[in-house]
């Protein structure tokens, strides 16, 4: 996350009890959460692995795949976007 989306997402969350973030895989997916209206996404490693391989969170993935994804996710949106890179890789 670039600094003005950690102070986007801290700011969302002194602002709310609860703050909704809906589950993306890529970047079209992001744009429509955004224009849905919500301030804030998560991406985590099981939703790269569907949508890129087609299968369930099998450790097919690794975490350099999750990091690449982010990269163009976060890119194409100003939405701070939270990120679960999975757990295993040490």
């Amino acid at each position: 996350m670039n600094p003005k989306s950690t102070q986007k997402l801290r700011a969302l969350i002194s602002e709310s009890e609860v703050v909704l973030l809906p589950g993306i895989h890529d970047c079209l997916m992001a744009k429509l959460t955004q224009a849905a209206g919500f301030k804030a996404a998560f991406m985590g490693d099981g939703a790269v692995s569907v949508s890129r391989l087609g299968y369930p969170d099998f450790g097919f993935v690794d975490r350099a795949d999750v990091i690449d994804r982010a990269r163009e996710v976060c890119s194409s949106t100003p939405m701070p976007i939270v990120v679960d890179i999975g757990t295993g890789y040490g």
